[in-house]
């Protein structure tokens, strides 16, 4: 299946090719190149969020292991919401996430071997579980980096969450009486989408795959 390049995220990242930053015109270049791969994408946009990118396998540290599986998890469980289901646990939803602790073993290595095989396991089994629900799933994940990649502002310049004034919107320190949240809903430090942000047309994407709504069956299931 063609990738989709006819969305609004898409013609955004079309503006961001022509910045005059150089790490946000890479990004932009590398997610619009003809012969651009998931993982090309994926690394593109990496690089021009700032976080790591390694060209050789390399262990990490148990704080950004435990970073990265807690994000698999999150993702896993919205799937699972998403496809009808709900885990028993002694906490529902998202909360399920935040609630479990990820522990290292004592004296117990990383091995990269294995872990590659595991992260090649879950790719596996996500393409499948695509295929079977009949979605080609590289068109899809193409809008989804242009949707990320819009949220790289053209200047380059990253909106943290932070605390400001709310008479001036200058920085303030947390006990300040006028101190308020950038963004209130979110966590101080974390990466705020710029104005130009557009979210992925993931509808758009699915009905030039012949979607005729009939994703969105609801189920009663009787436990």
């Amino acid at each position: 299946f063609p990738s989709h390049d006819k969305t609004k995220a898409y013609n955004q990242i079309l503006t961001l090719a022509t910045s005059s930053v150089p790490q946000v015109k890479r990004m932009a270049t590398a997610l619009l190149s003809p012969t651009r791969t998931m993982e090309s994408m994926l690394r593109a946009w990496h690089l021009g969020m700032g976080a790591a990118v390694r060209d050789t396998p390399t262990t990490l540290s148990e704080k950004d292991v435990e970073r990265r599986l807690r994000l698999t998890l999150e993702e896993f469980l919205e799937l699972v919401n998403h496809s009808g289901f709900t885990i028993i646990s002694n906490v529902t939803g998202e909360e399920i996430a935040k609630d479990l602790r990820l522990v290292p073993v004592p004296g117990k290595e990383q091995n990269l071997i294995e872990i590659a095989d595991g992260l090649s396991d879950i790719v596996v089994v996500c393409l499948g579980h695509a295929a079977e629900h009949g979605i080609y799933l590289e068109p899809v994940f193409n809008e989804i980096m242009f949707s990320n990649g819009t949220k790289i502002s053209i200047d380059g310049v990253k909106r943290i969450n932070r605390y400001v004034d709310s008479e001036t919107s200058l920085d303030c320190n947390v006990n300040d009486p006028r101190a308020v949240l950038l963004s209130p809903s979110d966590p101080v430090g974390k990466i705020l989408k710029p104005e130009t942000y557009i979210k992925a047309d993931l509808k758009t994407v699915l009905d030039e795959q012949g979607n005729e709504d009939a994703l969105q069956t609801t189920f009663a299931f009787d436990r």
